[in-house]
């Protein structure tokens, strides 16, 4: 079985009119895997997916909606469980 690495990653956000759309074009562009809208919660579940893909996505990109009551603590959360999971 092979080794999973995590894929390099980049979380896109921001408020209405700030680029997110532009930014994740562009990383698509470059032939990053971009995920649109994804909620945090979902970030390590994506993270992980993408690590089981055997190499087809070695970089990924998500765009978290900011309008969220829950999106600052639920962010912090997902990326202190990225955190452990790359140690």
């Amino acid at each position: 079985m092979a080794e999973e690495k995590a894929p390099e990653t980049v979380i896109i956000t921001g408020m209405s009119g700030a680029g997110r759309s532009t930014a994740a074009k562009s990383l698509e562009d470059l032939g990053w895997f971009v995920v649109g809208n994804l909620p945090p919660g979902l970030l390590p579940t994506m993270v992980d997916l993408a690590a089981r893909s055997n190499g087809a996505v070695s970089r990924m990109a998500a765009v978290v909606d900011v309008r969220s009551r829950a999106f600052s603590t639920d962010l912090k959360s997902a990326i202190s469980e990225l955190g452990v999971r790359a140690r």
